[in-house]
């Protein structure tokens, strides 16, 4: 989370291009959806084991909340202050994985 919070703050930033191409391409079908798809599948699975490599109880759980924290993170890094959408997410992964 640190390094997607670090991301948010690098100059030029203007969200997730996963995200913003999603928002371009509707339809679930199409190529760049499909790919879009594969690489959200692939971040949570990441997220998953990391998480039940850590020893949590619920890394199914935790892992699609921290997906969900990031995908926020990246909308509010381009839309608001990056610093603080960057320390946010860092204290609710805190949160959450303390939980």
């Amino acid at each position: 989370m640190d390094m997607i919070g670090d991301n948010l703050c690098r100059p030029g930033f203007r969200g997730c291009g996963f995200l913003n191409a999603a928002a371009e391409y509707p339809d679930p079908t199409h190529r760049v959806r499909v790919r879009i798809a594969e690489h959200r599948r692939w971040f949570h699975g990441v997220l998953r084991a990391v998480v039940r490599d850590a020893g949590h109880p619920d890394p199914e759980r935790v892992a699609r909340t921290l997906v969900v924290l990031r995908d926020g993170a990246m909308v509010g890094g381009y839309l608001d202050d990056p610093r603080a959408i960057r320390a946010t997410l860092r204290e609710a992964a805190e949160n959450l994985l303390t939980s």
